[in-house]
């Protein structure tokens, strides 16, 4: 099982949502997000919360990637994720 900030790297990517993007969005710098995505910090869980609503999901789905492909609507399950 991916790390919860690989997790949060494929989704943002398989939404097309720029690294920049979420940093702003989230009040953050852009290379603190991207310590984020590497698991270079702890994330707490309210902000695992913020970014579940970003991405207009549910928390459940940063947790476990492979449910998020599942419940993709008019996507196959075996999406490729692009490196960012």
């Amino acid at each position: 099982m991916d790390s919860i900030g690989e997790n949060i790297r494929k989704i943002r990517v398989l939404l097309g949502i720029k690294q920049a993007v979420m940093a702003k969005m989230l009040k953050l710098s852009v290379n603190f997000y991207g310590k984020i995505e590497r698991n270079e910090v702890d994330i707490k869980t309210e902000r695992l919360a913020q970014i579940a609503r970003i991405f207009d999901i549910d928390l459940i789905y940063i947790i476990n990637f492979n449910l998020f492909l599942e419940n993709l609507k008019g996507k196959p399950s075996d999406l490729e994720v692009k490196q960012d």
